[in-house]
């Protein structure tokens, strides 16, 4: 009896069966770090998306908002513009109320010299009169400067109010253009972003499907070449038992 072993041809079997475990699934375990790779690249697109789109809402609001200032700050500007028409005319009433009642207070000081001259109780009645007469026209020129300087000083009032309303709503414009600006350049950056994301992503994809591709053929090819191997071997080690179990 020839003395032949079999047990290098079961170690041999014993590795490629081995193999062919580890093997067998990697084209699924592939397949699934594919998907958690691109899965995670979306996320990051979708993020840079919702930066950009934010962004944009941002600079669409800012836009209202200097628009909005710049309309108010205009009507404030020809309102301010009708304070300075109306101050003048209101001094010039005052002014003209002034002359009127120094009118009034010499026609009523020459009168009281007539009253002082009067020699008949008639004709000091009829100076009386008079007098009394200027004094409540007197009084009323009076009251109606008093109201025009009253009005003029409300003017002047809302006049600096208005100014300093005005001096606000401009910082305001002045910052919100600024923050424009800044804005602005913020979301070509993020843009900017987005597009090399996406571009990224299509270069990650192509090269994950060739990878998941490239593992599929090597499964493929080495569980081809481990069933002929390992056929061979069933057959080579059938061969050796069958010589074994013969006499010579």
């Amino acid at each position: 009896m020839v003395n032949v072993n079999t047990q290098v041809l079961q170690d041999v079997k014993s590795h490629l069966t081995d193999f062919q475990e580890r093997t067998k699934n990697v084209a699924s375990k592939a397949n699934g770090n594919m998907n958690d790779i691109l899965s995670e690249c979306q996320g990051h697109i979708r993020s840079s998306k919702n930066d950009v789109e934010e962004s944009k809402k941002l600079i669409e609001e800012l836009q209202k908002e200097i628009v909005a200032l710049e309309q108010i700050i205009s009507k404030q500007i020809n309102e301010l513009k009708k304070f300075d028409e109306m101050a003048p005319k209101l001094q010039a009433q005052i002014e003209a109320t002034e002359r009127s009642i120094s009118s009034v207070e010499q026609q009523i000081a020459s009168l009281q010299s007539q009253l002082s001259n009067a020699k008949t109780e008639e004709e000091k009645e009829q100076i009386q009169a008079q007098i009394n007469s200027l004094n409540q026209e007197l009084r009323s020129f009076r009251e109606q400067k008093k109201k025009t300087e009253e009005a003029l000083r409300n003017l002047e009032k809302n006049k600096r109010a208005l100014e300093t309303e005005i001096a606000e709503n401009k910082k305001r414009k002045t910052d919100s253009e600024r923050r424009l600006s800044e804005e602005k350049k913020r979301c070509e950056r993020l843009s900017n972003k987005l597009e090399c994301l996406q571009s990224s992503y299509s270069r990650v994809e192509s090269d994950m499907l060739a990878y998941v591709s490239a593992a599929k053929k090597f499964q493929s090819k080495s569980s081809d070449a481990i069933y002929s191997k390992s056929s061979a071997v069933d057959s080579c080690i059938s061969h050796i038992e069958t010589y074994l179990a013969t006499s010579i």
